[in-house]
């Protein structure tokens, strides 16, 4: 960033009565190993949830800051290494078939095209959004059915491998909480063997590069566990947080999008292993009430976008 320069100030945004968005509707969590089966309920901070599907198993567990004062999640977001996230989805998966590290994929998906209600200037913040967070990243806003996936290798924050045929509380111990590394010296021999780094920084700087990723097997039968949080997406209270960018999607949620949708899944063969949904409960909710709330709190939907080439400047001087 240029020396001294600091993007102008964008106005905060918040709910009509000032509070966040999920103090007014309900945060729920879902999951499933495939997008045919019906997704079963995972309580936000609180114990992990199994599942057994045809291609993995899986314990997911979903925590969420300030959600609720749940000791599961405040302890949580207490670590060094946690946070400053805002939220997370931990997962402890054992694959049933090998699968390549180069072709498994995370991120966001939808069934429907948001196109429309996209901001003015998203091509800019989703160059920014690459530059400033991920440059594997790659977006499809635009399709019908819009995505946003890097390999999982790079995309995880933290991610360890642990024992061979594990017992069921070894899986449930194993998406507690997640720290780099590996389980036993099994684990640790299968890190050595493909020069994997020890810290999640150096694995994802090593993991940008394809050749690596294609030397890397997520092999059958071993457990792997992962925690993937940030804290540029605030859940609760709907707002993308980027370096010197703070953006409000309240106008991106309506009846038909409001759920955010994570998967787990094969690049090439397009099947998932999880799929895990966070979503605003809008079970019972008047229609107009939904829409009054919504236009109030957005205001603006070019809010910080007026101030003339405040983010091209931000992105000429990274």
């Amino acid at each position: 960033m240029t020396p001294g320069f600091k993007p102008d100030p964008i106005p905060p945004l918040q709910h009509p009565d000032g509070l966040a968005w999920g103090d007014i509707y309900k945060l729920k969590a879902s999951a499933a190993t495939n997008m045919e089966d019906d997704r079963q309920d995972v309580p936000i901070n609180g114990q992990a949830t199994h599942l057994d599907g045809e291609m993995a198993s899986v314990n997911v567990t979903v925590r969420i800051k300030d959600h609720d004062q749940s000791a599961i999640g405040h302890h949580y977001f207490q670590q060094d290494w946690t946070k400053k996230n805002k939220f997370s989805i931990s997962f402890s998966i054992v694959f049933h078939r090998d699968v390549n590290g180069d072709d498994l994929v995370w991120g966001n998906d939808f069934d429907h095209s948001i196109a429309k209600k996209l901001p003015r200037g998203f091509d800019i913040i989703a160059r920014a959004a690459k530059k400033m967070v991920e440059p594997t990243m790659e977006i499809d806003a635009y399709s019908d059915k819009p995505s946003i996936f890097s390999p999982a290798l790079v995309s995880w924050s933290q991610f360890r491998i642990g024992r061979e045929a594990p017992t069921l509380d070894q899986m449930l111990q194993g998406s507690t909480f997640v720290r780099e590394g590996a389980d036993n010296e099994g684990g640790k021999k299968l890190r050595d063997m493909v020069e994997m780094p020890d810290t999640p920084e150096g694995r994802k700087a090593f993991y940008r590069y394809q050749e690596n990723r294609k030397r890397f097997w997520f092999f059958a039968g071993i457990q792997h566990s992962v925690d993937f949080g940030n804290s540029f997406l605030d859940v609760r209270d709907l707002r993308l947080n980027l370096p010197g960018f703070d953006y409000p999607v309240y106008h991106l949620v309506d009846e038909e999008t409001c759920e955010l949708r994570f998967t787990l899944k094969n690049k090439v063969t397009g099947q998932a292993y999880l799929i895990v949904v966070l979503s605003l409960d809008l079970a019972g909710v008047r229609a107009d009430e939904f829409a009054r709330d919504r236009k109030l709190a957005v205001i603006n939907r070019d809010v910080g976008m007026e101030e003339e080439g405040w983010m091209r400047r931000l992105m000429a001087g990274q």
